[in-house]
């Protein structure tokens, strides 16, 4: 279920991609389109990261050792200082925050 949640939101990305193609040609639907994938797709993800929270990640907690975590956890910020770079998902949260702020 969860894998065909990441489907069904590549599946969403795409659309809106083809949505912001079709706006640039001053298509009226266009942003409709858009609008209403990305209401889907903000659905999706509220979902799909409580079913991750509430469920997947406790599941975890009770099958993997507290050294393989603490492992884990340190590879998972390697990896986003390598490829990610420092300071970026900082600079989304943020852009998140400010979003939100801004459509209260």
């Amino acid at each position: 279920m969860m894998l065909m949640e990441h489907e069904e939101g590549r599946g969403l990305v795409r659309l809106m991609l083809a949505a912001i193609a079709l706006m640039e040609t001053k298509n009226e639907v266009a942003k409709e389109i858009l609008v209403d994938k990305a209401k889907a797709y903000v659905r999706l993800l509220k979902e799909h990261i409580q079913k991750e929270d509430e469920i997947l990640f406790k599941i975890a907690d009770d099958v993997i050792p507290a050294d393989e975590q603490k492992a884990l956890l340190r590879s998972f910020e390697e990896h986003e200082a390598k490829e990610i770079g420092e300071g970026v998902h900082e600079k989304y949260l943020k852009l998140v925050e400010e979003l939100e702020e801004h459509h209260r």
